[in-house]
C-alpha cells in the first residue's frame, strides 16, 4: 500500500486500486477504482505484489513476480512478469521499468529515495539524469 495525498493505492493479485482517504479514516467504505490491471490468471505463481510511490508521488513502482520457476510453461505466460512496473498515476499508463533476474524483487524507501533490491533499476531524477535509485 502507498498513500499519495488523499489517495490510498493498494496492490492486489491482479490490479492496483485507488481508494479515497481522509486523515483519521479507519476503514474503506467505497469500492476502489482500478488504476492498472496486473498480470494474473488461473495459474498465478509468485502472485504477491509490492508497491511504493516515487518521492514526488507522481509514479508507483509495482513488483510483479514471475509465473513459474524456470519458464516451464513457456515464455508467453511470463509476459510483463518478473518485473518492476512504473505506473504514472496521472494517466494510469505503465511501462516495464526493470526485468528481474531472479524474479524476487523488493522495493524500499531510504533517505528520501525509493530503491530496488536490484541495483540496476533505471530511473530518471529531476532534470533527466539517469541513476540507479528509483526516484
Amino acid at each position: 500500500m502507498a498513500l499519495v495525498g488523499n489517495d490510498l493505492y493498494v496492490a492486489t493479485t491482479d490490479a492496483v486500486l485507488r481508494f479515497p482517504y481522509e486523515a483519521g479514516d479507519t476503514q474503506i467504505t467505497v469500492p476502489g477504482s482500478k488504476v492498472v490491471t496486473l498480470p494474473a490468471g488461473p495459474i498465478n505463481h509468485h502472485w504477491t505484489k509490492n508497491l511504493i510511490a516515487s518521492v514526488d508521488g507522481s509514479k508507483l513502482y509495482v513488483t510483479v513476480g514471475s509465473n513459474s520457476n524456470v519458464a516451464e510453461r513457456g515464455m508467453a505466460v511470463e509476459a510483463e512478469r518478473a518485473a518492476i512496473w512504473e505506473v504514472d498515476i496521472r494517466n494510469d499508463a505503465h511501462r516495464i521499468s526493470e526485468r528481474a533476474e531472479p524474479p524476487s524483487v523488493s522495493l524500499s524507501r531510504d533517505a528520501g529515495q525509493t530503491t530496488s533490491s536490484r541495483p540496476s533499476v533505471p530511473c530518471r531524477r529531476p532534470g533527466g539524469e539517469q541513476s540507479h535509485p528509483v526516484t
